[in-house]
């Protein structure tokens, strides 16, 4: 999971950046584990 020290000073950008970044490792894995097809 990724860590915003403060969210005051981060864009949108980059949150929504880290996020998409989060979701392909764990659609990944998700799928490794046949939890999702």
């Amino acid at each position: 999971m990724f860590h915003v020290p403060d969210i005051d000073q981060v864009t949108d950008e980059e949150v929504y950046s880290q996020l998409l970044d989060e979701f392909q490792m764990w659609f990944k894995k998700a799928k490794e584990k046949r939890i999702l097809r």
